[in-house]
């Protein structure tokens, strides 16, 4: 049955009106009847199409149509689903504004595409410029990474995502970031994070880096923080201008000056500069610490220390202490205690092995120079060969190898000059009680007034 709706005409007699008069419909009914018709029509044609560009579809248990002021709008309740331009959006309930070509979602809503999935307590889809804006307890996930924010704009047509207000991010592979702000942008494959940056490497990982800003590379495998930056794992500490961690490699980059340190409850320390550093991880543990251009580091122990200047070094790091340090190019080796005295070494590559924390081998391969005096100046040595060793137990000098041109020049109470091709020297007690030269020996030795 079909039926036909047409106008009330106000030339002819109502058939309900009495004495054959005419009647007038008043204003309110009129607008009363168009708001019947109205609905009547919306909520026959089932879904509302606000524009070619909107839904391809949607679905709900109950739905409503109401028109106020000129203006249309649905609401819709239980079980939502919508596609919208590929995207398909569920919730409790949703709100169209045909105006506004508006979709509004509430309560439980999930959004997904074939980029990211979403969720959300509420969600706003434009669909003239593609933009969706999520707020309340957001989360989105793809293949690098799952995120949560207060709020996130998720922008289709330039495939980027903007997050703000409690920024969490936890990477593929372990490792999660913090950040008042953040901006991924899918074309270019990479993401910025803003205001109060930190990361750290794994649920209960121990190494954090704090800065203003981030950078994040391929899905999160490489991550630059700048504008100052800290770094921090057990008892080791940095600060540098940019810190650049590389997760895949286990290798964090630290550039612009940066500063290490290692302090803990013992007296133990560790104090370095360079002009760049890298660290090694091992199992997301500091292992090696390479110092690169001008380094500069002093370890130091209770009353003595050791200070190394080159223009690189590698340290090589046991729990939270360095057991082996590797120096390359212009080295300058500095050790001293009260108790002990001050030895200074001189060379080119070199290699220092630590023992409880101090110095107990030096050897340097090719031209060096060792310079030694005890603290009561009972014993002085200036010695200069090639392919230099060093045994010392604390800052105490043990023995003294030359593999090649060595030159022996000791002072205090045992004034002595020794030469040779390859030369041995014993010390106890802070005196010399044996020496071995081999090879165009030459000696000079005074002992109680005596020249032998």
């Amino acid at each position: 049955m079909t039926t036909v709706l047409k106008p009330v005409l106000a030339s002819r007699p109502h058939p309900t009106c009495r004495h054959g008069h005419l009647r007038k419909s008043s204003p309110a009914s009129t607008r009363a009847v168009a708001r019947t018709l109205t609905l009547f029509v919306l909520l026959s044609a089932g879904p509302i199409a606000l524009g070619s560009s909107l839904a391809d579809e949607i679905r709900a248990s109950r739905s409503e149509t109401r028109t106020r002021n000129g203006r249309t709008s649905r609401s819709y309740a239980g079980e939502v689903t919508a596609i919208l331009q590929h995207s398909r959006i569920r919730a409790d309930s949703a709100a169209v504004t045909a105006e506004e070509q508006a979709y509004h979602f509430y309560k439980n809503v999930q959004f997904q595409d074939d980029r990211y999935t979403l969720f959300a307590d509420r969600l706003t889809f434009d669909s003239h410029t593609r933009i969706t804006r999520l707020s309340g307890g957001v989360r989105l996930a793809d293949e690098a990474r799952t995120l949560s924010a207060r709020e996130v704009t998720y922008r289709q047509a330039a495939s980027t995502v903007n997050a703000k207000g409690d920024v969490r991010i936890a990477l593929a592979g372990g490792g999660h970031v913090r950040a008042n702000r953040w901006f991924r942008s899918v074309s270019g494959d990479s993401s910025v994070g803003s205001g109060s940056v930190r990361y750290r490497n794994g649920e209960n990982g121990t190494l954090t880096i704090e800065s203003p800003a981030l950078t994040a590379y391929e899905g999160g495998d490489s991550l630059r923080f700048t504008n100052g930056s800290s770094l921090a794992q057990g008892a080791w500490a940095s600060h540098s201008a940019s810190t650049t961690i590389l997760r895949d490699a286990g290798r964090v980059e630290l550039e612009g000056e940066p500063s290490l340190t290692r302090t803990g409850r013992e007296a133990y320390t560790i104090r370095a500069t360079a002009s760049m550093a890298v660290l090694e991880l091992a199992n997301e543990v500091l292992s090696v610490v390479n110092l690169l251009g001008s380094a500069d580091l002093t370890v130091s122990r209770k009353e003595s220390a050791a200070t190394i200047q080159a223009d690189t070094c590698a340290l090589k790091v046991d729990g939270d202490q360095v057991s082996l340090i590797e120096a390359q190019g212009n080295v300058r080796i500095h050790i001293g205690s009260n108790e002990a005295g001050k030895s200074s070494v001189n060379g080119g590559s070199s290699l220092i092995s630590f023992k409880d924390g101090e110095p107990d081998h030096i050897r340097i391969d090719k031209e060096g120079s060792l310079l030694h005096a005890s603290s009561d100046s009972s014993l002085v040595i200036d010695i200069d060969g090639y392919g230099l060793t060093l045994d010392l137990s604390g800052s105490d000098l043990k023995t003294v190898r030359i593999d090649s041109a060595g030159l022996c020049r000791l002072g205090g109470n045992q004034p002595t000059h020794l030469s040779g091709d390859r030369v041995f020297l014993l010390f106890e007690e802070r005196k010399l009680v044996r020496a071995e030269i081999e090879g165009h020996v030459k000696g000079h030795v005074r002992e109680s007034g005596v020249d032998r």
